[in-house]
Parts: C-alpha cells; sequence; structure tokens
C-alpha cells in the first residue's frame, strides 16, 4: 500500500450505520399510490364520498342513492331485499334516464310480485332444461338474482349469481314476461 493510499484510508470518515437505511424508490411510490387508489375507490363508503365530490350522485326517494358508474354509462343504485342486496343500474350520461327511473321506481314497488314471477321463470325452465342437461337444470334452480339492469331502448336484463362464479347467467324482462336464460363462462 502507498503513502497516498495510507493517507487516503486515514482521511474517510468512520463508517456510519446509513447503508442500513432504506432509499424509497419510484416503484415504492407507485405502490404506496395504488394502495391509496385501491383504499378510495374499493371502499364503498370512500366511493360515495368521491362521487359525491364530482356531482355523480341523487337522492331518489323510492331507490335511494344513485352514483354514476361514468364507465358503464350508467347509474348504480342497491336496495335491500330480505336477505340480500340486489343491484340496479339505470342507463344515463350526466343524469339517469328519467323514463327509466320511473321503470326502476315500479320494479322495486312491485319487487314480491317480480321476484315471484322470476322464481316460477327459473323453476321451469330449470325443469325444461334438467331432461337434456341435468348438470345445468341444477345450477339453474341455484340461480339467485344479482342484479337488474334498465337499458335505453332494450328490455330489461336480470343478472344472477349461480353455482359457479365464472359462469354468468342473465335472461331478459319485457312486457311482465321473462325469456330468454343463457349463460356465458
Amino acid at each position: 500500500m502507498s503513502a497516498d493510499d495510507s493517507s487516503r484510508l486515514a482521511s474517510n470518515p468512520p463508517p456510519t450505520d446509513d447503508h442500513d437505511k432504506v432509499q424509497p424508490t419510484v416503484r415504492d411510490a407507485l405502490i404506496g399510490a395504488a394502495i391509496g387508489l385501491l383504499l378510495i375507490y374499493g371502499s364503498p363508503r370512500a366511493h360515495l364520498i368521491m362521487s359525491r365530490a364530482r356531482g355523480h350522485v341523487r337522492r331518489d326517494p323510492q331507490l335511494g342513492t344513485l352514483i354514476r358508474n361514468v364507465k358503464a354509462e350508467a347509474w348504480e343504485a342497491d336496495f335491500r331485499v330480505r336477505d340480500r342486496t340486489v343491484e340496479i343500474l339505470i342507463d344515463g350520461m350526466e343524469e339517469p334516464n328519467a323514463a327509466l327511473v320511473a321503470r326502476a321506481r315500479e320494479l322495486v314497488a312491485d319487487f314480491d310480485n317480480f321476484e315471484r314471477r322470476l322464481n316460477d321463470y327459473l323453476a321451469q325452465t330449470a325443469k325444461d332444461w334438467a331432461s337434456e342437461a341435468p348438470e345445468l337444470g341444477a345450477d339453474i334452480s341455484a340461480l339467485r338474482l344479482s342484479s337488474i339492469k334498465l337499458r335505453s331502448r332494450k328490455s330489461v336484463l336480470v343478472d344472477f349469481d349461480g353455482p359457479d362464479v365464472d359462469v354468468y347467467w342473465s335472461c331478459e324482462y319485457a312486457d311482465g314476461k321473462f325469456s330468454g336464460l343463457d349463460f356465458d363462462s
């Protein structure tokens, strides 16, 4: 070792514990931002607060709180039915479609009758399908209403939760009748 090397070593400050400190990276900041967005948009209460701040919330005396879903170009509301919640989606951009809101109010007001006719339709369809595909008949018997979608210039679409979360079930409702039960996986 030369004299220059030894003098350089002697003049270096003593080691510190800085090597134990972790410096945040851009990746850390992005993860933090993602967690923050998840907390804001993942929490229904936070979503309601953010929507209200944007002017995307309307109160309806029968449907309750309608929240604008910009991406779906619709307004969403939830209502309690005995042991579960049913979602209602109503087409509309800046405001919910007034005619569809009126139709949604009618459905909610007469929900017991709507649900009884729906259950009768599902029971008959399960019976019809069971002869050709027993497993599908059993799946139909297990379907439970999850959402009602009121769409402009189209019949009402009724969605279901079923025994297989990877299979999407729906049917149409028009003129007081259900039809076209189908599934997609």
